[in-house]
């Protein structure tokens, strides 16, 4: 079978793992950061879970100030609690995507806390 080397967003394949991405996955397995979101205010929808959890995690890991949006804010609760007791900012809103008052209730409060 014939090797490929690839080449995604300018980065080079990461010699670390099978498949990885770059000198960014190659930081993530030592548990290196970049700080470029630092201060930077973020509101991520379907966070109570599965990539949205995992996404704030990675914005909260660069620094930036996450708002924590769920239709489940339970789920969303548990997952602001974990950035904020790691250090981080972040902060969980219950929003229901399909109910425009509660969309614009949860940016009010979003733009309220972030800024």
């Amino acid at each position: 079978m014939r090797e490929y080397s690839t080449i995604f967003n300018g980065y080079q394949p990461s010699p670390f793992r099978a498949g990885a991405v770059g000198h960014r996955e190659k930081d993530c397995d030592m548990g290196l950061h970049d700080t470029r979101l630092m201060d930077k205010a973020v509101i991520v929808v379907g966070a109570g879970s599965g990539i949205g959890a995992a996404t704030v995690e990675r914005l909260c890991s660069e620094g930036a100030r996450v708002c924590v949006a769920d239709i489940d804010v339970a789920a969303a609760q548990a997952v602001a609690a974990r950035m904020t007791d790691a250090g981080h900012q972040a902060f969980a809103v219950a929003v229901d995507i399909a109910d425009e008052a509660s969309v614009n209730t949860a940016f009010a409060t979003a733009v309220a806390r972030l800024g």
